[in-house]
């Protein structure tokens, strides 16, 4: 039966190294010089790889919840704004003038929220790539 190796990668030079698992937590030297210590999580363990797809599978669903809120956020102002501007088309009176004012501050409100919810998932989604990595 094979020994599953631990890979990492040096500090220093960014070469890819293995190690036994006895070898954790202890230091080595890469052929650059440099001097390293054995990691005790394995990036290549079973676990590390299921992490890692997790990981991979929480971005991409980020990205698609990012793209969503950018079409509802055109789709909303849109709409609401279309809206608008039958109502003021077809305004015979001050009320129907009020509706179409009502239906544009709508869609100013969800274009708004909707972009302050975008950014701060955009951040969110950058600060759990930088953890990732």
């Amino acid at each position: 039966m094979a020994v599953e190796m631990i890979a990492f990668k040096c500090p220093e030079c960014g070469r890819s190294l293995t190690a036994r698992p006895a070898m954790q937590g202890k230091t080595g030297k890469c052929k650059c010089g440099a001097t390293f210590t054995v990691p005790h999580d394995s990036g290549d363990s079973r676990a590390g790889k299921i992490w890692a797809l997790l990981t991979h599978s929480i971005a991409a669903l980020d990205q698609i919840i990012l793209t969503l809120l950018g079409a509802l956020a055109f789709l909303g102002a849109a709409g609401c704004g279309v809206l608008g501007y039958f109502i003021l088309n077809g305004a015979r009176s001050a009320v129907h003038e009020i509706e179409a004012g009502i239906a544009f501050v709508i869609g100013a409100c969800l274009l708004i929220v909707t972009a302050v919810i975008w950014v701060g998932m955009m951040i969110t989604s950058a600060i759990r790539q930088g953890q990732s990595r």
